[in-house]
C-alpha cells in the first residue's frame, strides 16, 4: 500500500523522499523486512531505506512508515527521465510471501542558458561604421531548452542580433553575431 504518491519529482543531484504503507494480510503475527531490490537502481542513483524491518505486526494490522525509502538522482541526471525503484517487503516467517513497492521519481528540468562574448568584448568605431560582436549561447541544463535573446535598454536600438532564438540540446552551443 502507499501512502501519498508513489510519483515523484526531484532535481538533479537532489533526494526524494517516499512513505508507504505495510498491511499484515497473514493469518498470523509476523516481522516483515525490507530490501531495495538493487537490479531496479540504475547507474549513478542512490536509494537508502531508513527501516528495514517491522516487527510485530498482528493480522490486518497496518503500520505507515513515513519516508522510509530516500532516492537520490545524480547530479548528472538529464531532465524528464523516469526512473523506478523497487522495495521489496518479505514475511520473516516465510520469505517466498513478499510484496513490492515501486516508487517512481521523474527528473526536473534544470535550465541553464548562458551567454557570453566570445570576441573582444570592447570594441571602438568612427561614427557610421559598424563593430560585430560573437556571441556564445550555450545550454549547460540538463535538458533540450528554448532560447531567446533580446536586445533591452535605452541603447538597444543601437545594435541588431543575427540569430536571437535558438533550441539547444544539454550541453550543446551556439553562436550568433551581434552588431
Amino acid at each position: 500500500d502507499k501512502v501519498g504518491s508513489s510519483s515523484k519529482d526531484v532535481e538533479a543531484g537532489k533526494r526524494v523522499y517516499y512513505s508507504f504503507d505495510i498491511t499484515n494480510k497473514g493469518n498470523a503475527v509476523d516481522t516483515f523486512n525490507l530490501a531495495i531490490d538493487v537490479s531496479s537502481l540504475p547507474t549513478g542513483w542512490a536509494a537508502d531505506l531508513e527501516q528495514t524491518k517491522v516487527s510485530n505486526l498482528g493480522v490486518d494490522e497496518n503500520i505507515t512508515l513515513t519516508e522510509v525509502l530516500v532516492v537520490k538522482a545524480p547530479d548528472d541526471a538529464v531532465a524528464d527521465i523516469e526512473v523506478s525503484i523497487v522495495v521489496t517487503i518479505s514475511s520473516d516467517y516465510n520469505d517466498s510471501v513478499n510484496s513490492t513497492y515501486t516508487s517512481r521519481s521523474t527528473v526536473l528540468q534544470n535550465y541553464e542558458p548562458k551567454v557570453s562574448i566570445v570576441s573582444e568584448d570592447t570594441m571602438s568605431a568612427k561614427p557610421e561604421e559598424q563593430v560585430n560582436f560573437t556571441i556564445k549561447i550555450t545550454n549547460d541544463g540538463n535538458g533540450d531548452d528554448d532560447i531567446a535573446l533580446a536586445l533591452i535598454g535605452g541603447n538597444a536600438s543601437w545594435g541588431q542580433l543575427g540569430d536571437s532564438a535558438f533550441t539547444l540540446e544539454a550541453g550543446t552551443n551556439s553562436t550568433t553575431t551581434l552588431r
